[in-house]
């Protein structure tokens, strides 16, 4: 995998749709349903925003989600966004936060599973957690997949779902 981290960005819409569409239509693998971004491209979305090259449907890139790249920058770890979770993804972990939990709660569910998130540096401390809580609600989740790809990990999110799944 590459060493940049990256945030990635799509329309859930236009990504699910060619998922399906493609199962029974000829549609070239070329299409990029996803774009992603490094850190020094971060701060012209702010500007320019996010518009999905296929609906034109536009993600509006608010400062906390600004702000979540140069946090997460460095972490051991993958962020993608769901509907109700925040999945934690890398070599050792693959973890579903509630999006709507207390961190405080979420910390003492890991540590009954044996899982201590404050002494665990391949994982999001309680403080972490809150942030991505917040970064969470910036935006509609039902609309937009956002993903946070670490370059401090192995693999990519996409090669450790898939061999989560083999």
């Amino acid at each position: 995998m590459s060493n940049k981290s990256r945030l990635v960005i799509g329309c859930r819409r236009c990504k699910e749709g060619y998922e399906v569409a493609n199962y029974f239509a000829d549609i070239p693998q070329h299409l990029n349903l996803t774009t992603s971004f490094h850190q020094e491209d971060i701060n012209a979305l702010f500007f320019e925003n996010y518009s999905c090259p296929f609906c034109h449907n536009t993600l509006y890139i608010t400062p906390p989600i600004i702000e979540f790249v140069s946090v997460f920058e460095n972490k051991n770890f993958h962020v993608k966004f769901e509907e109700y979770y925040i999945r934690i993804i890398n070599e050792q972990h693959y973890i579903g936060l509630p999006k709507d939990k207390a961190p405080e709660d979420i910390y003492i569910d890991l540590m009954n599973s044996g899982i201590d998130i404050e002494e665990d540096i391949t994982l999001p401390n309680t403080r972490e957690v809150q942030y991505l809580q917040d970064v969470a609600h910036e935006y509609d989740r039902n609309q937009w997949v956002l993903e946070f790809e670490s370059g401090n990990t192995e693999h990519s999110i996409d090669e450790l779902t898939k061999n989560r799944y083999k």
